[in-house]
């Protein structure tokens, strides 16, 4: 039986959650239904704040995504994404494809819509208008979550592309990226774990139905998100389901996966053993231990060690940690990025530079359970890479500062740093220089050939023209990014 002591503490705690989530008091209907969910059906408090926030008066209340403002600092892709054997290029000609890693998305889209919570929604559509307002070109996206074997990790989430309601909403999801944001897609397999073959099979011909119908609307089809933890080692069978899609959509760029992680994908046995000869480019998820100038030298490094293919793309680099969302893993030093932001916008400047597909990868890209506009260096990103060259990966050349290179090195290498150059046959070029030893500050950088062009730094940019063996002194704590042209 019911006591009068718990009708009252229902009654007060409706006045409550009315007055915090809809800044009004509590009407009659709305305390009647209120007091049912408590009494009977056996709601807490924080269950009534979550079924106010899914209410139609609460939803009206919140902002909508804003309208495009015409001034993202990189365009939207155009037609159909590729790559010319040089470099990535859309219907208006070679560029810098800008992706953000949003994991968990389509998951949160399909959870959101099955069980009418209009503020998971609602975070997907903000992350949408986020990526599209600052020159984004795309997201990463896993297809599948658990889909036959859970997982601690995922809480009891999944993503199940056998279901029939799932398979229409992760194609709804797809649309409204596409064409309501302009968004184009890098989708990949996220577990294959216990899937029955039958049932991938079905799964890749649906995959492959919905690219066929709207091809423009992905980037990259990629076969298992880091297959060797995700439930299928072999490369022979990854090959086999990407197939099913790859043979429909010729024109569709299509990978099969960076198999070893972050701890390996970017060994050379793993590089080739994972890209088939049909493959355009390599794909890695880019190396994440010791300091922040180790793992940007290991993007330099993977491009200049005689890569499979001359152009990469790399879908999981080192991320940035949001402030109390811990979710990137596998960082010796996080701090190192979180810190100096800049720092992170200039290595995907570096991963640009060296042929590869940048994705821009923090916290809220694992699980999207805040904005990703919030996330350190995601609106300095896209900027700092629209000023590289759009055709920076066609580049002819690429080598680092060092002795063996003295005789067409613009800048010498300082002592303990890298200087790691890209040049044109015409004298263009793009140079970063970085430290190996995060303590290095103030040094001289002693410039070999005559240089015009523009130094980027975290304060901004300068705009020089240098004689040579002209001798400039600079920070590089965070590194230096020139682009210019030699004289």
């Amino acid at each position: 039986m019911t006591t009068t002591a718990a009708y009252l503490t229902a009654i007060q705690q409706a006045r409550k959650a009315y007055e915090t989530m809809l800044d009004r008091p509590v009407d009659d209907s709305g305390l009647a239904e209120s007091i049912r969910l408590q009494i009977d059906v056996g709601l807490a408090y924080d269950d009534l704040l979550e079924w106010l926030r899914r209410s139609d008066e609460y939803q009206a209340k919140q902002p909508t995504p804003p309208p495009p403002s015409g001034n993202a600092a990189l365009p939207p892709l155009e037609g159909q994404l590729y790559n010319d054997g040089m470099a990535y290029a859309d219907a208006t000609g070679r560029r810098i494809p800008l992706f953000c890693h949003a994991g968990d998305l389509l998951c949160l889209f399909v959870e959101g819509r099955l069980e009418g919570n209009q503020s998971k929604d609602q975070r997907v559509h903000q992350a949408f208008a986020d990526m599209r307002d600052h020159g984004y070109a795309g997201l990463r996206s896993w297809w599948s979550i658990c889909w036959h074997q859970a997982h601690p990790y995922w809480e009891g989430r999944r993503l199940n592309p056998s279901n029939q309601d799932h398979r229409r909403l992760i194609e709804e999801c797809f649309r409204i990226g596409s064409q309501d944001y302009g968004l184009q897609w890098h989708t990949a397999l996220g577990s294959a774990e216990r899937v029955p073959p039958h049932e991938m099979d079905e799964a890749w011909d649906w995959m492959g139905e919905v690219v066929h119908r709207h091809p423009t609307w992905f980037a990259l089809v990629e076969g298992l998100n880091e297959a060797y933890y995700t439930g299928e080692s072999n490369p022979d069978v990854v090959e086999r389901w990407v197939n099913r899609s790859r043979t429909k959509n010729p024109d569709v760029l299509h990978g099969l996966s960076a198999a070893a992680g972050a701890n390996g994908s970017e060994n050379h046995d793993e590089l080739v053993k994972w890209t088939p000869e049909w493959q355009q480019m390599y794909l890695v998820h880019a190396y994440r231990g010791g300091n922040w100038g180790d793992q940007t030298r290991h993007v330099f490094s993977s491009a200049y060690e005689d890569p499979p293919r001359r152009c990469g793309w790399s879908g999981e680099p080192p991320g940035v940690q949001c402030g109390p969302y811990q979710r990137v893993s596998a960082l010796d030093h996080p701090e190192q990025w979180t810190e100096r932001p800049w720092r992170y916008a200039f290595y995907l400047a570096q991963t640009a530079m060296c042929r590869q597909v940048p994705t821009f990868f923090c916290s809220h890209g694992v699980c999207l359970e805040g904005r990703l506009i919030d996330a350190p260096a995601f609106t300095i990103t896209p900027r700092l890479i629209h000023d590289l060259p759009p055709d920076i990966m066609a580049y002819e050349e690429l080598f680092h500062g060092g002795a063996t290179h003295r005789a067409k090195r613009i800048i010498q290498a300082p002592e303990h740093c890298r200087a790691d150059h890209a040049l044109k046959s015409n004298g263009a070029c793009v140079i970063t220089v970085y430290p190996e030893d995060p303590e290095i500050r103030d040094i001289d950088i002693i410039f070999e050939r005559a240089w015009k062009g523009r130094i980027h730094d975290e304060f901004g940019y300068t705009d020089v023209v240098i004689d040579r063996g002209q001798v400039i002194r600079r920070d590089v704590s965070s590194g230096l990014l020139f682009v210019g042209e030699v004289l």
